[in-house]
């Protein structure tokens, strides 16, 4: 059995972190989100929820603004670097 200890990155999934008796295979249906990417998710929700590129008022605005920044190649270079140990698959 793989515990935090041996697989230091569970510590980043709260589902997994909570219960650590657990081993989670990727269904591609259903991923498990990592600490920050929930509370980035959570932070968008309380304060900016509006449809990205479909407005101009102050909220949509707001949350193309920061889409935007979250699909820079800055941004995605930052999660690879992170995450150069990981797997991925397409199907």
């Amino acid at each position: 059995m793989i515990d935090i200890d041996v697989n230091p990155y569970k510590a980043d999934f709260p589902l997994l972190a909570g219960k650590p008796d657990i081993a989670f295979l990727d269904s591609g249906a259903t991923a498990q989100r990592p600490a920050c990417v929930l509370d980035a998710q959570r932070a968008f929700y309380e304060t900016m929820n509006a449809n990205p590129l479909r407005g101009l008022y102050s909220l949509s605005v707001d949350a193309t603004s920061i889409t935007l920044r979250a699909a820079s190649p800055s941004s995605i270079t930052a999660i690879t670097a992170r995450s150069s140990n990981t797997l991925s698959s397409r199907s």
